[in-house]
């Protein structure tokens, strides 16, 4: 295993989100993760992975719509 592991807090710090939030991702299968000793750890590869899905989808800018 050469892969770093991260805990949901230092996901947190690198993601700009509370670690409560990444815990509520993790577990609602938003995020990938798994548990060690009871305790959700973080691949770095596979949230950079996550990261760069994310970026692709993201719909492109547009003018916004008009409220009437």
């Amino acid at each position: 295993m050469t892969d770093k592991l991260f805990s949901a807090r230092e996901v947190g710090d690198l993601l700009g989100f509370a670690s409560g939030t990444i815990v509520d991702w993790a577990e609602a299968g938003k995020l990938p993760a798994f548990k060690v000793g009871g305790r959700l750890r973080f691949r770095v590869s596979e949230v950079e992975t996550w990261l760069e899905e994310r970026r692709l989808k993201r719909p492109s800018r547009r003018e916004p719509e008009k409220v009437l």
